[in-house]
């Protein structure tokens, strides 16, 4: 459930504001209502986590990564080595641009050969001068003829020729790219570039050495980040006269703590129920159970706003048989289950809710594909006494009659029992406004619509007559409640609805569409199903053909085509069975995720 919040309005002398903000960060339960106003201050800090950023991302990554062994590292330490490493940094870049000019002026020196230039400058002082230029076809057929000049190359269509100019003749205008010698000729530019490589990799083994200290860095990018959000909450406090205030939010149950810590304090603080225009963090609060979802929606980057409703529990509820019709193998859901098993004892961030979250869904593809006999897409699997005994013959992945149409129904079951409660939910949420009535039209139209999806998907002979009755009396109820908002005329609301009852029509297609979503429960289990099931059919050909060598093939056959059907089933999870909770069944509660999480000011991670 979302924890009903509280709006906070705090006031403290100026005189002790750094010091009153000290102790309201390490009291760690106001949300601060953030204006982010920029400041030299914060700018230079942010500047600095940059540059840390940018050092730890530049830095060799180790096999084995040490821990500091001097005690927990300070901004000061971090700051040292990120500006040693950086040194270090530029020497290396500019030796690599330094390389890149080089090789450059190499293809340009190529076609005249080796030479050095010094030599070229002081012919000079012989009374004449030397110019190199790059002529086309074109041009060099309309050189001037008193041009006196030597033909050094020709490579395709581009003629190179060295002019001759004496001392005191008429500048004489040549079309075509002028050379401009390099300091050195070919020999001494690869030679240049052999001791860059060198310095080069001297320089990364040095640097190597600072890849050891990145525990340093990172523990100074914490304590950084840290610096960074009391210096922007201290330049976001308003200042009146002698008094300085901020605003924030905090849950319900933690307001006697803040009351406490503002009598000690002798803090002036005003606590009130948000109003219709803020906009509170969410806190999300469940049980046990359904805190296993968090992780997902942490991936998702997805937080439901604080005036919407937590439909944490029923996404959890239907997305645990989602994941499993959507694998539906159970040998992947035992591969998923013992690699969750294996990472529950070998990484460390990989236990509590994410643990118990992989493990539940690992279940729920074994369950499934139990039930359909499904292993690995294998019919002999299939056919082993206890695998056959464990299977369910009118769902069964083999069988010698047709079972796709009765997965088929039991996905469309599932997607308009989900309907139904999202649009249940919704009645809830709205009431006692006329409006939450509008949800019993959208129930007719649904189920209605479910006929009608029943003769074009599934097929039969005809439309239950029933359909037309329920989406017209469901089309009839959205016309008259749709638009009767809190304290506006009824008859008003009615010709209001009346006015957009095209726009209605539209939406009552939508749920056409979104109960054939459901579908994609059975289409892509069954894509799964196929891809492993025909390469075990070409693997058992390759291995019939005899001998060692098509053993082998078949086996690698196998494996790779196993591993990467199971990668297709895990991105099919995240994109199938996410967005069934989160479009279909989060449109008809009337969710848009427009929340942001519940973050009060407080001091981690250092």
């Amino acid at each position: 459930m979302i924890v009903k919040m509280k709006k906070v309005s705090l006031v403290i002398l100026d005189s002790t504001r750094e010091e009153s903000l000290e102790k309201l960060r390490k009291l760690g339960v106001v949300h601060i209502a953030r204006e982010y106003r920029a400041t030299e201050a914060t700018n230079a800090l942010i500047e600095k986590k940059t540059f840390f950023e940018k050092t730890i991302f530049a830095l060799p990554k180790l096999k084995k990564e040490t821990k500091s062994t001097s005690g927990k590292p300070d901004l000061a330490e971090a700051e040292k080595v990120v500006a040693e490493a950086n040194s270090i940094m530029d020497k290396i870049n500019g030796l690599q641009d330094g390389k890149e000019k080089d090789k450059k002026e190499i293809l340009n020196l190529e076609p005249w050969g080796d030479f050095n230039p010094s030599t070229v400058s002081s012919l000079e002082q012989s009374g004449f001068s030397l110019g190199f230029y790059v002529l086309t076809k074109e041009q060099f057929k309309n050189l001037p003829k008193d041009v006196k000049y030597v033909k050094v190359n020709k490579i395709k269509d581009t003629v190179y020729i060295l002019a001759i100019f004496l001392k005191g003749e008429a500048p004489v205008e040549i079309a075509g790219e002028k050379l401009f010698l390099p300091a050195a000729g070919l020999k001494q530019l690869s030679e240049n570039i052999k001791k860059k490589d060198e310095e080069i990799v001297n320089l990364k083994k040095e640097l190597e050495k600072f890849a050891e200290k990145k525990n340093v860095i990172e523990e100074g990018l914490k304590e950084l980040n840290v610096a960074i959000e009391f210096e922007s909450v201290n330049a976001e406090m308003n200042t009146e006269d002698r008094f300085s205030y901020i605003s924030g939010y905090l849950p319900v149950n933690l307001v006697d703590e803040l009351k406490a810590e503002a009598s000690v304090n002798n803090w002036a603080l005003l606590i009130r129920d948000p109003s219709s225009e803020d906009n509170p963090p969410t806190l999300i609060k469940n049980n046990r159970f359904v805190e296993f979802l968090k992780p997902l929606l942490t991936f998702l980057d997805v937080t439901p706003g604080y005036k919407e409703f937590d439909i944490s529990f029923f996404f959890l509820l239907f997305f645990i048989p989602f994941v499993g019709m959507i694998v539906g193998d159970a040998g992947y859901g035992a591969v998923f289950l013992t690699a969750t098993i294996l990472l529950r004892f070998t990484v460390p961030k990989f236990r509590g809710r994410i643990f118990g979250l992989f493990f539940v869904l690992s279940c729920s593809i074994i369950a499934w594909g139990t039930m359909t006999g499904n292993w690995f897409g294998s019919e002999t699997i299939s056919k082993l006494p206890l695998i056959a005994a464990l299977t369910i013959p009118q769902i069964a992945a083999f069988s010698e009659v047709d079972t796709s149409e009765t997965v088929r129904q039991l996905a469309l079951g599932i997607g308009m029992v989900q309907l139904t409660v999202g649009i249940l939910i919704n009645f809830a949420r709205k009431m006692p406004s006329l409006v939450a009535f509008a949800n019993f039209g959208w129930l007719f139209v649904l189920y209605g619509m479910y006929f009608v999806v029943q003769f074009f998907v599934i097929g039969g002979d005809s439309i239950n007559p029933l359909a037309l009755k329920l989406i017209s009396i469901g089309f009839f109820l959205l016309i008259i409640f749709s638009y009767q908002e809190k304290g506006k005329n009824f008859f008003k609301g009615t010709l209001v609805g009346l006015a957009w009852s095209p726009l209605t029509a539209l939406n009552c297609i939508d749920i056409l569409a979104n109960i054939i979503s459901y579908i994609r429960l059975f289409a892509v289990g069954l894509a799964g199903w196929a891809v492993a099931s025909n390469f075990n059919a070409i693997a058992a050909g390759v291995a019939n053909t005899g001998g060692t060598a098509a053993i082998i093939g078949a086996a690698a056959i196998v494996v790779v085509s196993q591993t990467f059907n199971i990668a297709l089933c895990t991105l099919a999870v995240v994109v199938h069975g996410v967005r069934l909770n989160m479009l279909e069944f989060g449109s008809k509660v009337g969710m848009e995720w427009t929340g942001y999480p519940y973050s009060p000011f407080k001091k981690e991670g250092v």
